[in-house]
């Protein structure tokens, strides 16, 4: 395979991905990291800025971050039940079994792969979603009603990071689902748009403890 100005641009977005979900999640500011990694305060900056860095130096700032990075013949991986689905057209998506709260918040591993459901690609590409960079997930509890009801399946964008908008993300080891919209620099608010729950605010170092998965940028659910 060739390598092209597209295969760089998603390697590099990926690693900003990873990166920056990893910083929220321990609550580390990007000078630091660079700082302990590379000895100065460049490295994420450059990432962010879309230059990546030398392998060596990705591989210990995701040594650092407890990220995985792998380098080496392919992994063996169990075949899809999905396997004869046909590629030119449909992308598979994984979905995991681990249900996002819409409620008070639940205790959910992420890790029980379960299956995939195929969507269009011409679709994907229309609304710009990486197949590789999404999964699905099962919502438990009513707060985002009328939106998402309870029992729905949403697709997540793990690109699509930025409030404003709904998204599932990881809050005291708490998988959760809500509008999240940011106040101002130092406050974001966590809404439901069931207006029988009431909004909850993350103030100051509060808003680094809730790492986002991705935006949900589609949802189904039984009649």
């Amino acid at each position: 395979m060739r390598l092209t100005d597209e295969h760089s641009e998603h390697f590099s977005r990926r690693i900003l991905g990873d990166v920056e979900n990893a910083l929220r999640e321990k609550g580390i500011s990007a000078r630091r990291a660079s700082l302990d990694v590379v000895g100065h305060d460049g490295l994420i900056r450059d990432i962010r800025a879309g230059r990546i860095p030398s392998a060596d130096r990705v591989a210990a700032l995701y040594d650092y971050l407890d990220l995985d990075f792998y380098m080496g013949p392919h992994r063996d991986v169990p075949e899809s039940p999905d396997a004869d689905l046909d590629e030119g057209r449909f992308a598979a998506i994984d979905v995991y079994e681990a249900e996002a709260s819409a409620g008070q918040g639940r205790l959910n591993p992420e890790e029980d792969h379960i299956g995939t459901l195929a969507f269009k690609r011409a679709w994907l590409a229309q609304a710009r979603i990486n197949p590789d960079r999404a999964k699905i997930l099962r919502v438990k509890g009513d707060s985002m009603e009328p939106t998402i009801v309870d029992g729905a399946v949403v697709l997540v964008d793990e690109q699509r990071i930025e409030p404003p908008g709904v998204f599932a993300f990881v809050e005291s080891a708490e998988l959760r689902i809500k509008r999240l919209e940011r106040v101002s620099d130092r406050t974001l608010a966590v809404l439901s748009d069931n207006p029988s729950h009431r909004a909850e605010f993350r103030r100051g170092k509060e808003m680094n403890r809730l790492r986002i998965i991705g935006r949900v940028v589609w949802t189904a659910h039984k009649l």
